[in-house]
């Protein structure tokens, strides 16, 4: 019909890769200056930011992937107060902690993570599991996910293969960013933006997938709920009095002491613990009860600090 234009907008790549070149158009996020722009627009109602909120904007945007969609909904949250540093700063923050529930997530997120498959969306709240930044092996999160029991042999394809396949869908509808490539073009390390990882994190604390560096969650809920845990970064010994006897993951990034009393209390009761990662620890000698994880077919262990781990 004459004067009618049909226009499908996608967010996977191979969907994309159906059309022919000439007709495909690949969008790109907003410009550091556009964003900026779009933002004093939305927020201040100025083409103009005063210099005192120049780096407070600039923060707030970094996390917003230059979508206009997150951009314009975290500025009709913040147009709403005064115009101080403070005022964003604390909004932001708990429109974070809000997550999946606000406009801002939902308007960059729902039409790619709602649109997964089950087990895909394990193998992408399991990544919030680890610090915002933090970029992954592909081969050891595929052993990862093998072993949490989110992906099984499907038809002649291998667990690891099914895996292999998941990594590669999030990547296409980047949920994952591909970071660094072998000599024969394969993704060999990948990491998950800062602004989903929020999602990631919020959703899963939500539904009680996993827990993370959250202490007081963990002194007011039953322990024989927690299935994953990560303590990044995070000293605090007391949860050495803490048993978590259906524990099946446990991620521990520069936070163990040089005693292993606290990751003994952990492991004596966690029989069911099938993933065990351990970097910057200063732990210098295996645990005894580590023999008694029979389960355990996975274990990352990178000392902070060169030398010998005593067995």
């Amino acid at each position: 019909m004459q004067g009618i234009r049909i226009i499908i907008t996608t967010r996977k790549n191979h969907v994309a890769a159906l059309a022919p070149p000439t007709r495909r158009l690949d969008l790109k996020p907003l410009s550091n200056t556009h964003a900026f722009n779009l933002f004093c627009r939305i927020t201040l109602h100025d083409d103009e930011c005063p210099k005192e909120l120049e780096q407070c904007a600039t923060s707030i945007l970094a996390r917003c992937l230059g979508l206009p969609s997150a951009i314009v909904s975290i500025g009709r949250l913040l147009s709403s107060g005064p115009h101080t540093c403070d005022f964003w700063g604390r909004m932001y923050y708990e429109a974070r902690n809000e997550l999946p529930d606000n406009d801002i997530m939902r308007a960059i997120l729902e039409p790619s993570y709602y649109d997964l498959s089950e087990d895909l969306k394990n193998c992408f709240l399991y990544c919030s599991l680890f610090p915002e930044d933090y970029q992954f092996s592909c081969e050891s999160l595929v052993r990862m996910w093998v072993a949490e029991g989110f992906v099984l042999s499907r038809g002649n394809h291998t667990p690891e293969e099914v895996a292999e396949g998941n990594l590669m869908e999030l990547i296409d509808c980047n949920l994952l960013l591909a970071m660094q490539n072998d000599e024969q073009g394969r993704v060999v390390s990948c990491k998950m933006h800062g602004i989903l990882r929020d999602l990631a994190h919020a959703v899963a604390k939500k539904e009680k997938f996993h827990f993370t560096n959250d202490y007081y969650s963990l002194t007011r809920m039953k322990r024989d709920t927690v299935r994953r845990l990560s303590l990044c970064r995070w000293y605090d010994e007391r949860i050495i009095k803490f048993r978590f006897p259906h524990l099946r993951t446990l991620v521990s990034l520069g936070t163990v002491s040089s005693s292993t009393a606290t990751l003994s209390s952990i492991l004596s009761e966690s029989i069911y613990l099938t993933v065990l990662e351990l970097q910057d620890s200063e732990v210098t000698e295996v645990p005894e009860s580590l023999g008694i994880l029979f389960n355990l077919p996975t274990l990352y262990w990178l000392a902070a600090h060169q030398g010998e781990v005593t067995p």
